[in-house]
């Protein structure tokens, strides 16, 4: 809103600031740095008289917003993170502790003296704030980064070295041996939130664009995966997919070790699939079809996931052997798996580009399924409209419901307006023959 109307804004910004949810306040007066570029000045006025403020939480809100100033007043900056390392309030000491990282690009050389100053600091809210930020500084000045690296993972304090942990991947492009050593000894921290945060600084070192494949051990490789891999988050999953296929001559062993459930194990092969040559996706083909065969009596839920995800594998490698194998065999695996509702659409994809006779039949017999989704079965049958089978019993299930009539009466009217040559002029009269509508309803469902 602040580059819109900055003077609404400035009216809301009073008005938060005297609300009762403390909560609300502070949120109101962490928003001050949306006015900094649009009007220094005052921006600069409003925070020195944010952090006088007797209320704590405007102080809070104040502190975590400050590095904003950093850019474009850095004099008030310091002197306002002078005061606020001395406020009363442990929240907003560390608050102004980790605005720090905006005066590294700054002003490097300030902003070092201050890291360092605040890393020795007794207080250990000051400390933790300025070990949340110390990612700035690595990229400014690394060679003091890696010596506060080293000095905050040592740290008595918990949050402290949690704070390092949090930042830590952040050395990683500039110093990738120190960073490896800091890992292996934070991997170890008796405290589990510490060891949890290094854990997941390993991504730094996966997310590099130079070669650090002569670095990276087996271990790492372990550490990485068992991290990502068991992660309920999405991103995770998929940050590590996309990184694993860099290694996929070290990865084998590894993905054949029964401590890996089959359900992880194929998650990881599918993100090596873009980095194989011919010989090895025909090798992993191969294995994926004797690994499916025998989970095909196990009804256990990780099995049940294990057989999706392989049949994922299967639909998306570039090879015809896997394709020719899910137009002619998937429709006797797809009763094993249960609901049909829980298939990869992938699959569904894979099968029906195929556009073989086998796939063609095997997607009519998906599409007679009762506790087939609404979603799944207009995907089916659009897909069958493209592959121009409506003349090979599709007809035949028109002939159930109304509801279902007139559902693939105008799908298939949407599709002849796309697709005009896909749809037989047969089709649409036999379709308004079975209907027996009149003229006016069939306007009616065309809208």
């Amino acid at each position: 809103m602040t580059p819109v109307n900055p003077e609404l804004f400035l009216s809301l910004y009073k008005k938060g600031l005297k609300d009762p949810d403390g909560y609300v306040r502070k949120g109101t007066a962490q928003s001050l740095g949306a006015l900094v570029k649009v009007n220094p000045e005052l921006a600069s006025d409003l925070y020195k008289k944010g952090l006088k403020s007797s209320d704590k939480y405007v102080r809070r809100g104040t502190a975590q917003s400050l590095g904003a100033l950093a850019s474009v007043n850095p004099e008030l900056f310091v002197s306002l993170y002078e005061k606020g390392l001395k406020d009363p309030d442990m929240y907003v000491r560390r608050g102004t502790a980790q605005s720090l990282g905006a005066l590294a690009k700054v002003n490097p050389e300030l902003a070092s003296d201050l890291y360092e100053k605040g890393l020795k600091h007794s207080d250990n809210y000051i400390r933790q704030g300025t070990a949340f930020c110390l990612g700035a500084l690595a990229q400014v000045n690394s060679e003091l980064a890696s010596t506060l690296y080293k000095k905050g993972l040592e740290d008595s304090n918990d949050y402290v070295r949690r704070g390092v942990a949090l930042s830590l991947d952040a050395l990683a492009p500039v110093n990738p041996e120190l960073f490896l050593s800091l890992y292996e000894k934070g991997i170890k921290d008796p405290v589990w939130m510490v060891r949890t945060e290094i854990a997941q600084s390993l991504k730094g070192l996966f997310l590099l664009k130079t070669p650090t494949k002569n670095l990276i051990t087996q271990d790492n490789l372990k550490s990485l995966i068992k991290t990502f891999g068991f992660s309920s988050k999405k991103e995770d999953i998929e940050f590590l997919m996309n990184t694993i296929g860099h290694f996929k001559k070290e990865l084998p062993p590894f993905l054949e070790s029964k401590e890996l459930p089959e359900s992880l194990k194929y998650q990881l092969k599918i993100g090596l699939i873009e980095y194989l040559d011919k010989e090895e996706l025909l090798d992993y083909f191969k294995k994926a079809i004797l690994d499916f065969n025998s989970l095909s009596e196990r009804k256990d839920p990780e099995s049940q996931k294990a057989k999706r995800l392989i049949l994922k594998f299967l639909s998306l490698l570039p090879i015809s052997e896997s394709s020719h194998f899910l137009a002619t065999q998937v429709d006797k695996l797809i009763p094993k798996l249960g609901n049909l509702n829980s298939l990869e659409m992938r699959t569904l994809k894979a099968l029906a580009d195929t556009n073989t006779r086998e796939a063609n039949r095997l997607l009519l017999s998906i599409l007679y399924q009762e506790n087939l989704a609404l979603r799944r079965r207009e995907y089916i049958f659009r897909k069958l409209v493209q592959n121009k089978v409506l003349e090979e019993g599709l007809l035949d299930y028109l002939g159930e419901t109304r509801e279902t009539k007139e559902f693939f009466f105008k799908t298939l009217n949407k599709f002849q307006k796309h697709f005009p040559d896909s749809v037989p002029n047969k089709v649409l009269f036999d379709l308004r023959f079975q209907e027996g509508l009149s003229f006016s309803k069939m306007k009616e469902m065309k809208s």
